[in-house]
């Protein structure tokens, strides 16, 4: 029983480190594109 609850509790955070490899390169490529916007002088306007 306990066996079983750590083996799923290890499913779990593999998972959740999958994800993160898979979301931080995403959200650091995001990043990397709009600061390349903000310094070609793109400006929204929110207004």
């Amino acid at each position: 029983m306990i066996a079983g609850v750590v083996i799923e509790h290890e499913l779990e955070a593999f998972a959740a480190n999958r994800a993160m490899l898979v979301l931080v390169p995403a959200a650091s490529r995001l990043l990397a594109q709009l600061a390349a916007f903000f310094r070609a002088g793109f400006r929204p306007s929110f207004t």
